[in-house]
């Protein structure tokens, strides 16, 4: 990254921090008004969010791009036809944690009063998105669909709506499990990285984990990782 980009990304980010004295949905705003100000199309305004969050949360960036990643190889595996779609949704899921670095780069499990605020990442995200709309209308709808449901899960015990089944879209299903596999795969702070087979069984076999993922796509994630792709 050049200097004077880096610079530029820094003061964004500076005045990002004053307007949070507002409320974080009155930063998250004006991130986003400045992002469809500055930029021309979708992709370009999703990058220059994950450019914020690679500055103070490199780990997070890094996450999104690997979901990004398995999300558009597994659609390939599965003859989906809308990659730029499952891309950006991947690319974008987590955005909404530039309004809480602290609790994202924290060294430990988060406590329960945190992972309920961490939960608000979601909505801020989904805010994010739509101040978006304007520079094309379907593809941020389906964005704000996918990325609004990616913490719904089949059995009805996710958030932030509770929503169960068939009620969560058939993208959205597929990036909740993409998302927990990636987690489980990489290296936190309070534990190490799993192994494809620990993740597999933890996946597949653990009551509490198993029964949030949509079983036909489950079954279809794993038979695609232990065909051997990435």
């Amino acid at each position: 990254m050049r200097f004077s980009e880096g610079l530029r990304l820094r003061t964004i980010y500076g005045i990002f921090k004053i307007l949070q004295n507002f409320g974080n949905y009155t930063a998250i705003k004006a991130l986003g008004l400045y992002a469809h100000w500055q930029y021309q199309d979708v992709e370009s305004a999703i990058e220059f969010l994950l450019s914020l969050l690679r500055l103070y949360s490199e780990h997070t960036e890094q996450h999104s791009r690997r979901v990004a990643e398995i999300l558009t190889s597994f659609a390939e595996y599965q003859n989906w036809k809308e990659m730029e779609v499952l891309k950006l949704a991947g690319l974008s899921h987590d955005i909404g944690k530039i309004a809480m670095i602290g609790l994202a780069n924290k060294n430990g499990e988060l406590t329960e009063r945190e992972r309920d605020e961490m939960k608000k990442h979601v909505a801020y995200g989904v805010v994010l998105l739509r101040c978006l709309a304007s520079l094309n209308e379907d593809l941020i709808g389906k964005l704000i669909e996918i990325v609004g449901d990616h913490h719904e899960y089949f059995d009805g015990s996710g958030y932030p709506n509770c929503k169960s089944g068939k009620n969560i879209s058939e993208y959205a299903r597929a990036l909740t499990i993409v998302d927990h596999y990636a987690a489980l795969t990489e290296k936190r702070a309070y534990r190490g990285a799993l192994d494809l087979e620990s993740a597999i069984e933890e996946m597949n076999t653990h009551s509490e984990t198993s029964r949030r993922f949509d079983p036909k796509i489950l079954e279809q994630f794993l038979n695609y990782k232990r065909a051997g792709n990435k």
